[in-house]
């Protein structure tokens, strides 16, 4: 009996005596020999990832780390080791040298790359080679000339919107501006970019249901970047059952499975046709998979995978953060009855014809509305997630050199390069840090378009809403040219 004790106490003892010198002997490496190791922050934020799973899952309601990475910086200064592997960068003047344009290389941390489920599409590509040639692929939709020929597409849907408007001030119903621009952003991307609408505008149940699926999405991405396998995983579990234990995630699960019928959709059609629509001439015509499809991408780049992929986050972005844009200008105009003036005389002067909707192009040319618009842009795009990125090479910041070599990180990159190893640090700041910095705008909280008038201008290097470098959103024409014309409707 002895012996039997003996024999299942040894085996037990030898493994957690394992345990507790594997978590010793880490501990003392990321606290005193890890590269980072000289690097200011909290002892328990270097030693484990915990510590931002805790803020960013646990506290409060969720998503609360960038808060504590305020309170880092507040105490330790503008450099801080925020977990482990990450460094985070708060210097309004140190943006342009982090997130440079070409021809410098930044590979994308994974976590954040992964945060959308969608590793095989633009914003979800880490490697920075793979991500230049994906983004090339897609840049003829967001171009300065497509978008200007979908003029039509959008002022469609502004006069459905302005119709619906019209109709609750007929009827005195109170409007939910996030579902209700929600709907007119939905509808304008997706037809454009998928060649048909959502109909949201059309159908208000419908809207309120996408309206929960995106603030759905938000939730979860401090899950998903925390557990960036989740969404593999998720894809093979029944729908009713994930529906059941995890409403939020089979919601995005959902959205994804919509886009990757539109793709398999769209390469049936192809491999029907023998002809290729010209993405000139049919901007509307499932144009984003087009402009994939005619690049020079290899064949396995034209996947219905990557295809999905890329439209989860071109339809989701273009129409949640446009529509945020629009409700936040919406608000703020008619809290201010100066700004609303303002804004009304010099539409009216400029066109007294209401029942013409001006181009984007036409109402670019009004000073006081490109004000307007620019500041409904920097309050609406203080997000909160911090972009990190990975540079090829030796970074400075003030007298602390950041290694290229820091961190490991394993990455599955796509059927060529096969599995990678990157040993790279990543590196991050927040845009929400540039825009509501009180030493660039007076008085950041407040809403004032004459920031952006006369000689006394807050400078462009700290208009920042779409981030800047070669990881820039690519929505940065796109989305003006939808608020804009809504300014005269």
């Amino acid at each position: 009996m002895l012996f039997q004790q003996t024999s299942i106490i040894g085996p037990t003892a030898a493994i957690i005596s394992a345990v507790v010198c594997y978590v010793i002997v880490l501990s003392v490496y990321r606290l005193f020999l890890h590269p980072l190791a000289k690097f200011p922050g909290p002892k328990l934020a270097a030693l484990t990832k915990w510590y931002e799973f805790y803020f960013d899952l646990l506290k409060g309601h969720g998503g609360q780390f960038a808060w504590e990475i305020q309170r880092m910086h507040e105490i330790y200064g503008p450099i801080v080791r925020i977990n482990p592997f990450e460094l985070h960068v708060q210097d309004p003047d140190w943006f342009d040298t982090l997130y440079a344009g070409n021809p410098t290389k930044r590979d994308k941390y994974p976590p954040a790359a992964s945060m959308a489920g969608a590793p095989l599409g633009t914003f979800g590509t880490v490697e920075h080679d793979v991500h230049r040639k994906r983004r090339a692929a897609n840049s003829h939709l967001l171009s300065t000339r497509a978008i200007f020929d979908a003029q039509p597409l959008i002022l469609d849907q502004v006069r459905i919107l302005s119709d619906q408007f019209e109709r609750y001030l007929n009827t005195k119903e109170i409007i939910d501006l996030r579902v209700t621009f929600l709907a007119f952003t939905t509808d304008t991307i997706t037809r454009y970019a998928l060649g048909e609408s959502k109909d949201l505008q059309e159908n208000k149940t419908l809207a309120v249901d996408w309206s929960a699926t995106i603030r759905a999405v938000a939730r979860i991405t401090p899950l998903m970047k925390q557990f960036p396998w989740m969404m593999t995983v998720a894809l093979y579990i029944p729908i009713d059952i994930l529906r059941f234990f995890m409403p939020e995630l089979s919601r995005l699960v959902q959205y994804h499975a919509e886009m990757r019928a539109f793709a398999e959709r769209f390469l049936s059609q192809q491999q029907a046709s023998q002809e290729k629509p010209k993405i000139h001439e049919t901007p509307s015509n499932m144009a984003l998979f087009q402009c994939i499809s005619d690049s020079n991408l290899p064949v396995h780049e034209k996947s219905a995978k990557r295809l999905a992929h890329e439209a989860v986050v071109v339809i989701s972005a273009a129409a949640e953060t446009t529509s945020r844009a629009l409700s936040i200008t919406m608000f703020y105009i008619l809290s201010d009855p100066q700004v609303l003036r303002r804004l009304r005389d010099e539409i009216d002067i400029a066109m007294p014809d209401y029942s013409i909707l001006p181009s984007a192009k036409a109402l670019e040319e009004l000073p006081y509305l490109v004000a307007t618009v620019k500041e409904a842009l920097r309050i609406s795009a203080i997000i909160t997630s911090r972009m990190p990125l990975m540079a090829h090479t030796e970074l400075a910041y003030m007298n602390w050199k950041i290694p290229v070599m820091a961190s490991r990180t394993f990455l599955f990159c796509n059927r060529e390069t096969g599995w990678l190893t990157h040993y790279k640090t990543p590196t991050s700041m927040t845009i929400h840090d540039i825009l509501l910095d009180s030493n660039i705008y007076e008085n950041p909280h407040n809403f004032n378009p004459n920031r952006w008038l006369g000689e006394d201008s807050v400078p462009e290097r700290y208009f920042v809403p779409f981030g800047k470098g070669t990881r820039m959103c690519q929505g940065m024409r796109y989305a003006p040219a939808t608020i804009f014309p809504f300014g005269r409707a």
